[in-house]
């Protein structure tokens, strides 16, 4: 079976939406899709998505202490960083900071209480 044969299933807990702009994360996996960090979406249901798979190594602290690896990851991060912000700098999602998403937890665990 190739990568191209596997398909995830994402479904989001109840009242994620409330911590997790899906929009925003949506517009963050198509623009890294179009630059080749990113599996593609290929559906959008009420409650989660279909998308699909990027094999990969994950990085273990040996790993993360290779030079080549660092410098990798580096680039890497640089070029997703300049295209995921340049790109929702033209359409931007709301912002969301440390105290803005701790606010939000707050009001999440009170809606969650009985």
């Amino acid at each position: 079976m190739s990568p191209d044969d596997v398909i995830l299933v994402r479904v989001y807990g109840k009242r994620s939406d409330l911590l997790i702009d899906r929009e925003h994360e949506i517009q963050v996996m198509v623009i890294l899709n179009g630059i080749g960090a990113a599996a593609p979406i290929y559906c959008r249901f009420e409650n989660g998505m279909a998308y699909g798979f990027v094999p990969g190594v994950m990085v273990n602290p040996d790993l993360a202490r290779e030079p080549s690896v660092q410098r990798y990851c580096c680039a890497s991060l640089t070029t997703v960083f300049n295209h995921v912000w340049l790109q929702l700098s033209v359409y931007p999602c709301t912002k969301i900071t440390i105290s803005t998403k701790f606010d939000m937890w707050i009001e999440f665990k009170k809606k969650l209480k009985p």
